[in-house]
């Protein structure tokens, strides 16, 4: 049974064993080494429970040591339980030991969040990040709200390890930005309710990583319009009172309006005042222009059956 498993350079707490019999095991990679680690040990007649001690990022409830004594252990924010959260003081004849083991909270290598707000943690943070590591965080609230990011805390090594930020749910998304230096943004938001986090880190040098905050808020603007088959659209800017323009490519005629306006709708939230209009290649047509393009009905797609379409083309006498 592992009792504990520490790295880095934060002195780790005392540790207790339940036997008689301790195995230290110390392993190192090909690359960087540290001054190392000196360690003093001790022997004591158990009476009850060892002290389970307070998890680096977490916190304990209850002090009770005696047999039947339960202990319950909490995770701060970014943090997860590595074990079960209650344990209990257990006596088999001479020997007193928590059962299950007392947990560990680390901070995880990616995951999915959907709370309204929350941290993310780069793995193993405040130690150093492990090496070689892909991970993905998704971030994803009520379609009511979009994402807002603040960097706490952020240092990984320039050139080498990166934190790409996307807009969306996944990697395929619009990339907000690539940070692998000190230069940050004081806050990031995405256009929708999902935000998706992927941190990768190379063969060698670990820094201290990174500690965001993510908090959902009402969205303050309307939602991509999208665009329109076989026809063309103006303007990006979703906010409030904005407005986005479609045009119909030759040939086709445009169903509907042609212009929205971002506005607050009766529900109180934002959205565009008319639905998206269309691009159609009607049953005959008149032309009077000196060029133009003649498409089938409903062209690309099928023509529909028993119609009789005209089309009139009329051009200056001289042509």
């Amino acid at each position: 049974m592992s009792l504990r498993e520490v790295s880095g350079s934060l002195l780790p707490e005392g540790i207790h064993s339940t036997l008689n019999l301790v195995t230290v095991q110390f392993e190192t990679d090909f690359y960087i080494s540290k001054s190392g680690f000196a360690i003093e040990f001790s022997s004591s007649v158990a009476t009850a429970c060892r002290d389970p001690g307070v998890p680096m990022n977490g916190t304990r409830n209850g002090d009770g040591r005696e047999p039947g004594d339960t202990v319950t252990i909490l995770c701060d924010p970014g943090y997860e339980l590595q074990g079960e959260m209650k344990i209990t003081c257990i006596q088999v004849e001479n020997r007193y030991y928590w059962q299950p083991s007392p947990p560990v909270c680390i901070a995880p290598c990616g995951g999915n969040l959907t709370g309204s707000s929350g941290f993310i943690l780069s793995p193993n943070y405040p130690h150093p990040y492990p090496h070689s590591k892909d991970c993905d965080w998704l971030i994803a609230v009520n379609s009511d709200y979009v994402l807002s990011l603040a960097f706490i805390s952020f240092s990984i090594e320039p050139n080498y390890d990166f934190l790409y930020i996307y807009d969306g749910s996944d990697t395929n998304s619009n990339l907000i930005g690539s940070f692998q230096d000190s230069k940050l943004p004081e806050r990031i938001e995405s256009s929708s309710n999902t935000m998706h986090l992927a941190f990768r880190s190379d063969g060698s040098v670990s820094y201290t990583g990174f500690h965001l905050e993510y908090k959902a808020k009402l969205r303050e603007s309307c939602f991509d319009p999208g665009s329109v088959m076989n026809g063309t659209r103006l303007g990006s800017d979703y906010k409030l009172g904005s407005t986005v323009t479609f045009y119909c490519e030759p040939g086709y005629v445009l169903q509907g309006y042609s212009t929205l306006t971002c506005i607050m709708g009766d529900d109180g939230r934002p959205g565009w005042n008319r639905a998206l209009p269309g691009c159609q290649a009607p049953c005959g047509s008149r032309s009077t222009g000196s060029e133009g393009t003649v498409l089938s009905p409903n062209y690309p797609r099928n023509y529909t059956v028993g119609h009789s379409c005209v089309y009139a083309i009329s051009v200056p006498r001289e042509f």
